[in-house]
């Protein structure tokens, strides 16, 4: 079996780890492989105290998954973040999964003519649903990173 890339990596935390553990579908696992940082590993990231965070290595670098209350972060920098690759993979895989998936906007970022945004309403099940938010990089950008964003809200909490 081959290794994943960063990219197919991080649609597989996003998609069927945080949105099927959300969902309940996920008896709360993540993909195997990753590891627990410190909390001085989390704070040299410029992480908030009290969240968990998850690494899993690729190449010399890897995929980073935090959870910290109800937000989940997950996200890479560099690596194969330099075409749509990785938007195409989240994207294919959050709409297989969650076909009731409505992309809201996709937008540059202000403030960053290298990055654009893109953000999804996912209904997870008659409970709860989640906001997605996806950061990437603008055509032509290069790579400077990729970042998904997961809010988890009970229907009918949703304010914006």
């Amino acid at each position: 079996m081959m290794a994943k890339t960063h990219s197919e990596m991080a649609a597989e935390l996003v998609v069927q780890g945080c949105l099927s553990n959300l969902a309940g579908a996920g008896d709360g696992k993540f993909p195997p492989g990753g590891a627990f940082l410190e909390e001085r590993e989390r704070s040299e990231l410029g992480l908030q105290p009290g969240g968990r965070t998850l690494f899993y290595a690729i190449g010399q670098s890897g995929v980073y998954a935090n959870f910290q209350g109800a937000n989940t972060t997950v996200w890479f920098s560099a690596a194969d973040t330099n075409s749509a690759d990785a938007l195409d993979k989240l994207e294919r895989a959050l709409k297989a999964a969650f076909p009731g998936s409505v992309q809201r906007h996709d937008r540059s970022l202000p403030n960053d003519d290298f990055s654009r945004e893109r953000s999804y309403d996912v209904p997870l099940n008659a409970e709860r649903a989640a906001t997605v938010d996806v950061a990437y990089p603008a055509p032509g950008a290069g790579a400077v990173g990729f970042r998904v964003r997961v809010l988890a809200y009970g229907r009918g909490q949703k304010t914006n």
